[in-house]
């Protein structure tokens, strides 16, 4: 009888490749975990990114492989991180769009005809009008992305409420527009007459843009 023959060992797979691994390798540079190179390529460098991936996630034993389990965390983190982002752009332009909509009514409140030989005194105004309007429409669109899960409603509201004071300042920001177009109390500088038309065309577009479309 013959003796058994000895068990071989199986080869070790071969490191994975391709675009999983960039999607891998991509999202741990994006999360502040250097891969090296974005090659594909399942190197030393991307398993300890991996590694050190897994300790900000309180791994007990870092295993450095890609395994779904590290994929899906990723995906995870990296759509958290995003929203994060989105948060702070939406914040920082409501803040801009509020400072603009405060210097409108500033600007609309002086009258100092004497001072300008030409251009009307609203003018400004009307463009800080314009300026609150375009941020708060980038403000809304901000929160409207980072809005991701049926229970965002917060957000949602928000933004809904963005593009209502949007819509509140294309109109100031018109009107204003308008009346400066008119040359009331001025000599008709063209030049005045030119910016304000199109400032006046640039805020009809926007509202138009910020108005519910028909109902189907």
């Amino acid at each position: 009888m013959c003796p058994p023959d000895p068990e071989v060992e199986s080869p070790a797979p071969p490191p994975p490749e391709g675009d999983a691994i960039i999607s891998l390798q991509v999202d741990l540079d994006r999360l502040g975990f250097d891969p090296g190179k974005i090659d594909g390529r399942f190197g030393p460098k991307t398993r300890a990114a991996i590694r050190r991936f897994e300790r900000s996630q309180d791994v007990l034993e870092p295993s450095g492989e890609p395994t779904p389990e590290i994929m899906a965390a990723l995906a995870a983190t990296r759509a958290g991180s995003q929203v994060k982002r989105l948060h702070e752009a939406a914040q920082a332009a409501e803040r801009v769009a509020r400072h603009k909509r405060d210097l409108a009514t500033q600007l609309r409140a002086e009258t100092p005809s004497g001072s300008r030989p030409f251009g009307h005194p609203h003018e400004e105004a009307a463009a800080a009008a314009l300026g609150a309007a375009e941020h708060f429409v980038q403000a809304a669109e901000f929160w409207q992305r980072a809005a991701t899960q049926p229970e965002d409603w917060k957000l949602r509201a928000r933004a809904a409420e963005a593009r209502k004071q949007a819509a509140l300042a294309a109109s100031s920001a018109s009107a204003g527009f308008v009346e400066v177009a008119g040359g009331y109390g001025e000599s008709g500088d063209p030049l005045t007459q030119a910016r304000a038309l199109e400032g006046a065309a640039k805020a009809s577009a926007l509202i138009a843009r910020l108005s519910p479309g028909p109902s189907t």
